[in-house]
């Protein structure tokens, strides 16, 4: 089967709906390179069972797809008013992930639980951003 000049994947891919992205990945791998860095270039995760699945996918290979993440959303929706408290290694299977996102502009987190600020720790995370909306509590 030919394959389609990787200009022409772009093109066809620019204007691909977000919903298509993960299909088009599947067709071959000139398309697969293209789609996947838009598919990833804005992550907006709601729920922690969707965001570990995410933070290991992003963490295998190395974390390649990470310098594909330029916004990256997480808040943990509350149940029925009760906040469930997410274990520990979730935060630092999501802290692994953010390390991997050095050309991160834009970050939002949401613990409702206000108790895993560490997850931001400077020695494991560096970012270039442009804006952050943090709702966690701040300490030294």
């Amino acid at each position: 089967m030919p394959t389609l000049p990787p200009e022409l994947c772009a093109r066809i891919i620019q204007y691909a709906r977000q919903v298509d992205l993960l299909t088009l990945c599947l067709i071959n791998k000139e398309f697969n390179r293209v789609a996947e860095r838009n598919l990833y270039s804005e992550v907006v995760l709601r729920d922690a069972p969707t965001a570990l699945r995410f933070s290991h996918v992003l963490i295998s290979k190395e974390g390649h797809r990470g310098l594909y993440i330029r916004r990256f959303w997480f808040w943990h929706e509350q149940r029925r008013g009760r906040t469930a408290m997410l274990p520990e290694h979730f935060w630092m299977d999501l802290q692994k992930a953010l390390s991997y996102m050095s050309d991160l502009e834009d970050l939002t987190i949401v613990d409702p639980t206000l108790s895993n600020t560490w997850i931001l720790n400077p020695a494991h995370v560096k970012f270039n951003l442009v804006s952050a909306r943090l709702h966690l509590a701040w300490d030294a």
